[in-house]
């Protein structure tokens, strides 16, 4: 059980790594690589919400301001809710670089794992996925229209 605790985060990482290599540019949705409204690209400030049933969970991989591959294992999400009984975190960067990554991997240690990626007031992405250690990634490359920020609610 020990080793494939150790392994799991080990084999997401890769995956993190290697997804964007195997989609096709082709299957993505028209309009899907442009920009967020209102990107620039270079300064925007892009933020990553993670979200899971669980105060401490597995895994997360994501791109660092300077396109550098970070990881953590046993990742902690200080914000609770109590209404829906979620856990949050949110990671926030100014973007360096135009071509900037904005992938992520998250990892839960419970049955539900959220992540969001913004570019500056818009959600250019959202994925959740259910079951035992559910696993969610989001690639913004993919990402489907931008919905605009909600007014006076937090992220």
């Amino acid at each position: 059980m020990s080793r494939c605790r150790t392994l799991v985060p080990i084999l997401f990482t890769c995956l993190a790594i290697l997804m964007p290599a195997w989609a096709p540019q082709a299957a993505a949705a028209p309009g899907a690589t442009g920009p967020a409204p209102g990107a620039t690209g270079q300064g925007d400030r892009i933020t990553v919400v993670l979200t899971s049933d669980r105060e401490y969970n597995s895994a997360a991989t994501w791109f660092d301001t300077n396109n550098r591959m970070q990881a953590q294992t046993d990742v902690p999400l200080p914000r609770h809710d109590a209404a829906s009984h979620l856990w949050t975190g949110v990671m926030v960067y100014t973007r360096t670089m135009r071509d900037q990554r904005t992938n992520v991997m998250f990892q839960s240690m419970g049955n539900y794992a959220g992540c969001e990626i913004w570019v500056n007031e818009h959600r250019v992405v959202e994925q959740q996925a259910h079951g035992k250690y559910a696993t969610v990634y989001c690639d913004d490359a993919r990402r489907p229209r931008a919905h605009a920020a909600p007014g006076s609610k937090g992220r």
